[in-house]
């Protein structure tokens, strides 16, 4: 309704206009350049909107041939995109499968088409990185460093090619960058920490674990493992140094601090304290992880405390430790070996007898139950027997 009443009002001004020169027609005269135009108002406004509208027609038309060659040249540079990333693609996928050769040349073929798209540099730099050509890919990831949202795959390249090259102080330093970006990086703080266990710096590497930690990168459970098994490197550091004593307080503190559970921890103890000569401490620190961890390198780690001491004798240790914890399998086993080894046949079935008599019999006390068997009785199809058992049974 409201378009109509315009409609009507303007077209009724229309006609009051025409009217109105009708009427009132004027002449106009126009000389230009030696020639004379003598005309009405009327004609001369009728020629105006004539053209007008030839002008705005000419830019239409001349819009429309415009459109077309815009149209064209975006048609070129849609199918131009889609093929420089299909070959990213391509290339990204050749680079996970190892071959280098191919992903430099989708490289290529992605850069020119995508006009330096830093996707394609970065698949360049780590094509280039895998291939060994260290010159590029550092080039690659030097630009990449300008780029936003490209600075931590450039960091992480940098870091590796300073690792290859052997250079572990500039690998931690590209490395730490990355962790002041993103302190959640995992691959950024296993390349400090593992810089700093290399170079020696344990108590450096121990405060960048617990960095990652105060940062959210980390959590409480697996700090403490890590750092468990950094003090035993340390310690480890220690004793091939002839430093039993430094070893111990390091391992005593992965253990009562840090994991108590940790076993290379807990058998490094062991062998630290006999170096030490504190052999009734070693006994002592074997018990006391048999109660919450029995092991069999437990186990061997303890009886090698009496390693040379006669057969019997080695019973009566192993009976010690299993009494720390004497239904765990790992105790029946220790006392049923020494006591094969003692002779005493009696004790040795005993003690496997639980581990054997159950639907899923323990693998290793089948072993022992064959050579029980091939031992004090040489019965040979019995062993075969618990050999087969063994075969079948769960690891």
């Amino acid at each position: 309704m409201r378009r109509f009443i315009l409609f009507v009002a303007a077209l009724a001004a229309i006609i009051t206009v025409s009217v109105w020169l009708a009427d009132n027609p004027g002449s106009v005269t126009l000389q230009w350049l030696g020639w004379r135009l003598d005309t009405g108002v009327p004609v001369l406004l009728l020629f105006f909107l004539l053209s007008v509208v030839v002008v705005l027609g000419g830019l239409r038309f001349l819009r429309g041939v415009f459109g077309i060659g815009r149209a064209l040249t975006a048609r070129l540079d849609r199918r131009r995109a889609s093929s420089g990333h299909a070959a990213l693609g391509r290339g990204f996928a050749a680079l996970q499968a190892g071959d280098a050769r191919t992903a430099l040349k989708l490289a290529d073929t992605a850069a020119t088409r995508l006009k330096q798209d830093p996707a394609a540099r970065l698949l360049t730099a780590e094509a280039a990185r895998l291939a060994g050509n260290a010159a590029v890919a550092r080039e690659q990831f030097e630009y990449l460093m300008g780029e936003t949202g490209m600075e931590l795959a450039a960091l992480r390249g940098l870091s590796l090619l300073a690792d290859a090259e052997g250079n572990a102080e500039a690998a931690v330093q590209w490395a730490r960058r990355a962790l002041d970006q993103e302190p959640g990086l995992d691959w950024a703080r296993q390349r400090v920490v593992d810089g700093l266990s290399r170079s020696g710096q344990w108590d450096a590497a121990v405060r960048a674990v617990q960095a990652a930690r105060r940062a959210g990168g980390l959590s409480e459970e697996d700090a403490h493992h890590r750092t468990a098994a950094l003090l035993t490197g340390q310690a480890q550091a220690a004793l091939d140094a002839g430093q039993p004593s430094v070893a111990v307080k390091a391992l005593r503190k992965a253990l009562n601090e840090h994991d108590p559970r940790h076993r290379p921890a807990g058998l490094l103890l062991i062998r630290a304290l006999q170096a030490d000569g504190a052999a009734k401490k070693a006994v002592e620190a074997a018990v006391s992880l048999w109660r919450t961890a029995p092991h069999a390198d437990l186990a061997q780690a303890y009886m090698d405390l009496f390693a040379g001491e006669e057969a019997l004798k080695q019973v009566a240790h192993a009976e010690k430790l299993a009494e720390a914890n004497p239904e765990h399998p790992e105790s029946r086993l220790l006392v049923a070996r020494c006591a094969l080894a003692a002779k005493l046949w009696g004790q040795a079935r005993s003690r496997l007898k639980p581990l054997v008599d159950g639907a899923t019999p323990n693998r290793r006390a089948c072993l022992l139950m064959a050579e029980i068997e091939d031992s004090e009785t040489g019965d040979v199809a019995s062993a075969l027997r618990w050999m087969r058992q063994a075969a079948a049974a769960d690891r």
